[in-house]
């Protein structure tokens, strides 16, 4: 038991103070803010109160089925402390939340809680979408080329496509970098989908760095865009694959989603949970506006799915 609980750094909850440690991990992995934090200690102090069981290591099919039926019975009407519809998705999305950890850090499959349906709950919220989790991301990244970082440094931090994150122009770059804000747009050909714009805010240092390391690239090897000088884009798209899945960057590392479109999702959580909120924006239709234009999709349906509220 000693040996697997190194897997995690935090395993225990007997008391709420560990399982702050337990959630605070989880949410610096991962891809939410402190809402999800606090009720992720409710989740595992209620798991440690109904289940008798105070390891992360114990939580199984059988404990997380249990929950679930614990939140249908605190929903239900009759319970002496119902919960809204909001709440329950809430602490479904925090119970998916620790399972995501634990099977990420151990050989475990352990399912997600169910959507409800029947109790006529339409939007029970999985734990980040599709979202390639930060510590995957790390392992991955340390393997790759310089230019290979950089372009998933754009996919990620900035919530760039792949094809976008290649085409990107050196004068898209430098234009950004004076104005604050992100163009791109098919008069420089940056490659984005369908030739539409696409006008994003920089909100933070993060991002800003990011397209400075891609200017200072781009000038030491003399190219325009992130494709390099002797190759078509079809040559370096096939090259960057197959670099990506020799790092590691594959669906199957990443619980069957796409590895690259993940940093996407990754993005828009980030923003909407961290960066947005950061500057006083909080109301939850504003936030999914500004995500939905900022992603080059303008639709709110498609924000939800990445914000996994499907």
């Amino acid at each position: 038991m000693k040996e697997k609980e190194r897997v995690f750094e935090h395993s225990r909850f007997n008391s709420s103070i560990n399982a702050g440690y337990i959630a605070r991990d989880i949410i610096t992995n991962t891809e939410r803010g402190t809402a999800t934090e606090e009720k992720i200690v409710t989740v595992l102090n209620a798991i440690h109160a109904t289940e008798h069981i105070s390891s992360l290591n114990r939580i199984n099919t059988d404990v997380i089925k249990n929950y679930e039926n614990y939140l249908k019975d605190r929903y239900d009407n009759k319970s002496t402390k119902p919960l809204k519809a909001h709440s329950v998705q809430g602490y479904a999305a925090a119970m998916n939340a620790i399972t995501n950890y634990i099977n990420l850090r151990t050989d475990k499959n352990l399912p997600e809680v169910s959507a409800f349906k029947d109790l006529g709950i339409k939007n029970v919220i999985k734990y980040g979408g599709k979202s390639t989790p930060t510590e995957l991301f790390k392992r991955v990244y340390e393997k790759l080329s310089e230019a290979n970082q950089i372009k998933q440094e754009l996919q990620r931090n900035l919530g760039l496509r792949v094809r976008e994150s290649h085409w990107i122009k050196i004068d898209t770059i430098k234009e950004a970098l004076q104005t604050g804000i992100l163009r791109l747009n098919a008069i420089n050909n940056d490659g984005t989908k369908n030739s539409r714009m696409r006008e994003m805010k920089i909100w933070t240092d993060k991002q800003r760095n990011t397209l400075i390391k891609t200017l200072n690239y781009m000038e030491k090897t003399g190219q325009k865009s992130m494709i390099e000088n002797d190759k078509t884009w079809a040559q370096a798209q096939d090259k960057f694959y197959r670099d990506m899945e020799k790092a590691g960057g594959t669906r199957a590392a990443n619980n069957g989603n796409n590895f690259c479109h993940g940093n996407r999702h990754y993005n828009t959580n980030d923003k909407a949970d961290n960066i947005l909120p950061a500057f006083k924006i909080k109301n939850e239709k504003e936030i999914d506006k500004i995500c939905s234009q900022e992603n080059g999709h303008g639709e709110l349906r498609t924000t939800d799915i990445y914000r996994g509220k499907h």
